[in-house]
């Protein structure tokens, strides 16, 4: 299966806006902290897809549904996200959330390439 067109419907929503309502100064440090970071050797459809990876260690739903789409976004297509779900079976999990985690990601995915 191959991914398609993506869809403009609007991302999983974020968690930054909880914190930034409890503070906007933690907030705008974390963002300054991730962006010093991203700006790295890296390009940005290896690290999305390492995020994606993960979330799926540390069973963070909402960051893997973030991080999904912000992957596909990058250019990443169904197959690379799956894989790197499926890489922590084994390594840093059990079969359950890992087949957890592909449920999320392919209700992510299902949207945002409808």
């Amino acid at each position: 299966m191959t991914s398609k067109e993506p869809s403009r419907k609007q991302p999983p929503p974020s968690v930054m806006g909880e914190l930034r309502k409890t503070s906007g100064a933690v907030a705008d440090a974390f963002m300054q902290m991730r962006n010093i970071i991203a700006a790295g050797p890296i390009d940005s459809k290896c690290r999305e897809l390492i995020l994606v990876a993960t979330c799926v260690a540390s069973r963070n739903e909402g960051g893997l549904r973030t991080h999904c789409w912000r992957a596909a976004d990058e250019g990443a297509t169904r197959e690379e996200i799956e894989q790197a779900i499926l890489l922590n079976l084994g390594a840093s999990q059990t079969l359950s959330p890992v087949v957890e985690a592909l449920a999320w990601a392919r209700e992510t995915l299902d949207a945002y390439f409808d």
